[in-house]
């Protein structure tokens, strides 16, 4: 961390893995999409894992794909802290988990945290929670089903 640098964490006090990105503002569908407006994001990702195998296979295809997106894995009851950034910094949270919805469908949610800022002095630290954004409506949440075709 440099001499003039402060940081900002995301803590997740929920039950799921989360995984989270903290930079520019983007909008919801940028974690769906890159900004070609391609459709190889995380719902293309788990359209292709094979039904039979999604249990055992969903967390990591979608870790595998979000860690290239230079998102982060945050574990239940953990949280992961970026430094580097100029006091006071606006910055924007983006939290994505996925979970087994029924046997053929997967849920994707994503959290936007709208205006978080990095800590307000050197060496200082501001930290927001996944679960209090969750509990208290703040920044934009969006969910997406991502069905499979049926194996019979």
């Amino acid at each position: 961390m440099g001499a003039t640098a402060s940081s900002v964490s995301i803590a997740n006090s929920t039950n799921d893995i989360w995984y989270c990105h903290v930079g520019w503002e983007s909008s919801i569908i940028d974690t769906f999409s890159p900004p070609d407006g391609n459709t190889d994001g995380v719902i293309t990702a788990i359209s292709k894992i094979e039904p039979n195998n999604l249990d055992e296979r969903l967390q990591t295809v979608v870790g595998d794909y979000l860690e290239i997106k230079n998102y982060k894995k945050i574990l239940p009851n953990s949280y992961h802290k970026w430094d580097g950034y100029a006091l006071s910094w606006i910055r924007q949270g983006t939290c994505v988990r996925v979970a087994i919805e029924r046997p053929n469908q997967v849920r994707v949610d994503t959290l936007l945290m709208y205006r978080i800022f990095s800590g307000p002095t050197i060496g200082s630290n501001n930290r927001y929670d996944i679960k209090y954004w969750l509990d208290n409506n703040k920044g934009n949440y969006l969910t997406r089903l991502q069905d499979f075709p049926s194996n019979a």
